[in-house]
């Protein structure tokens, strides 16, 4: 009964993780989305487009590698964790 446990027990733990990447996903996809509407906004009131542009060239350089970041974290974790149950016979 206890390994029934565990097994559920780890597919609530994974899919709690791939809720919290997915999450974060659509965070970034919230900021760059945001930066679009920025530059987008700029560009028609004729206000300093330039400055829109280079703003979020260079947060959406920084998103993309934290995005990146965080998706090798937690696929390194959700590997880990598989690998640590197979090995636990679960």
């Amino acid at each position: 009964m206890k390994e029934g446990n565990m097994s559920v027990e780890n597919k609530v733990i994974w899919r709690l993780q791939m809720f919290f990447l997915f999450a974060f996903y659509a965070f970034a996809a919230g900021v760059f989305t945001f930066l679009g509407y920025a530059v987008y906004r700029s560009l028609t009131d004729n206000d300093h487009p330039v400055h829109a542009i280079v703003l979020a060239a260079v947060i959406s350089v920084a998103f993309l590698i934290l995005t990146s970041v965080m998706t090798m974290v937690f696929t390194v974790i959700i590997k880990e964790g598989q690998k640590k149950n197979l090995e636990n016979g679960g």
